[in-house]
């Protein structure tokens, strides 16, 4: 890990007042970041006057995360009826909303249609009782992704969608019985950070699209590009996609000019790469174990309950002590839960001042997701309260909740 750290977006003395609105552990979002990261999501498709970022509800299901989400342009994407009723009470509505159901469920169903949500269907066993007015329909991955003749490093391998031919059929049969809208997409999960990942997949619709044509005449007017996109961890990863998969994308682009057919609306549900960076978790250091020619460990009020990526996916956080965050990070550490035990870990051999002491703040960077969503009772850790920084005001929007 490189003795660099993101710098914090707030001062460590604001951070040791946040402790009178909510004990640690707590996670923190700035209101500024996450609009910040939408506004780059939106310049980087400009070009496309149709583009929607839909976020997953489930990533994230504080409400004012999400209207602050809504009120810089985001659509919702939902998995079940409690996401849906949330979505709309956060004031989500229309296309914006994408119903993307894992079984079939009448009453979520019927809620997605009064919403006028866009269903996205994974194949017949999830097809409602009536003809949505809107429905992408997920291809399964058609050979390995390749973008101009190069394959996608780390491309996850999904089980999603369906064949074309069942695509094709399911498309005519929805054009029968009333829908307005057609759109195909592609769903193949989590933690690509190939910068030709969204430019390979829109290139399989882009092929798909022709042949749908083709066989039944339909035009798709959406291509759903899933989510997929993982979170820039260390220097020697790419950078978030708004850099650089504008060009290879505009360029896919430009055959449907060449074809003189408009080009279909183009949406895709980023979660961590836009909430991410507006959040940090924070703790109170409660013990310091040093081994030496071994390892030394901190010993945090939090643990694998409320960050539960590194166990899950191998994670690679970054972290510094928030209120010595100025001090050189001559030292190495594992931050660890506080049974210090060796599953629950949160960082290993993280940079850290040697200066650090038992009850300073620690602060775990890019952890704006599956924080309060994701904990689970495990070592009977409490869930962390949430809370937003907004205009320099902070507010608990999460409280503190105990397993006991």
């Amino acid at each position: 890990m490189p003795e660099t750290h993101t710098p914090l977006w707030i001062s460590a003395r604001k951070l040791e007042a946040l402790l009178k609105t909510a004990p640690t552990p707590l996670f923190v979002y700035d209101e500024k970041s996450l609009v910040r990261a939408v506004q780059a999501l939106f310049a980087a498709f400009s070009w496309e006057p149709g583009f929607l970022p839909r976020f997953p509800v489930r990533m994230d299901p504080d409400p004012p995360v999400l209207r602050i989400l809504r009120g810089a342009g985001c659509g919702a994407l939902c998995r079940d009826g409690r996401e849906l009723r949330l979505a709309a009470a956060c004031g989500f509505a229309g296309p914006a909303v994408a119903y993307a159901p894992m079984r079939a469920d009448a009453a979520a169903e019927q809620l997605a249609r009064e919403l006028g949500a866009v269903f996205v269907l994974d194949g017949p066993q999830v097809l409602p009782a009536f003809a949505p007015e809107a429905a992408v329909l997920l291809l399964r991955q058609q050979g390995p992704l390749r973008i101009s003749g190069r394959p996608i490093m780390g491309a996850p391998v999904s089980s999603a969608g369906m064949e074309e031919a069942e695509l094709c059929r399911l498309a005519a049969c929805l054009h029968a019985g009333g829908a307005r809208t057609l759109g195909l997409g592609m769903s193949l999960g989590d933690l690509c950070m190939d910068e030709g990942f969204y430019p390979a997949v829109f290139a399989q619709l882009v092929a798909a699209a022709a042949r749908l044509r083709e066989k039944t005449g339909l035009t798709a007017k959406i291509f759903d590009l899933g989510g997929g996109f993982g979170v820039k961890y260390t220097d020697e990863q790419p950078k978030p996609y708004s850099y650089y998969i504008d060009p290879m994308m505009k360029k896919i682009a430009s055959k449907f000019a060449e074809m003189q057919i408009k080009m279909p609306a183009v949406v895709f549900e980023p979660g961590r790469s836009i909430v991410a960076e507006a959040g940090l978790s924070l703790y109170t250091i409660g013990n310091i174990k040093d081994i030496r020619g071994v390892r030394k460990y901190i010993a945090v009020d939090g643990g694998m309950a409320d960050n539960i990526r590194p166990a899950l996916y191998e994670a690679v956080y970054d972290g510094v002590v928030a209120n010595k965050a100025d001090e050189p990070r001559n030292d190495k550490a594992t931050i660890c839960g506080k049974t210090c035990e060796s599953g629950d870990i949160l960082i290993r051999d993280c940079a850290v001042t040697d200066k650090a002491e038992k009850g300073d703040l620690f602060a775990i960077f890019s952890t704006g997701a599956y924080g309060f969503s994701m904990a689970s009772n495990y070592n009977n850790c409490p869930i962390p309260a949430v809370v937003l920084v907004r205009e320099g005001k902070s507010s608990i929007i999460v409280k503190r909740q105990s397993y006991e």
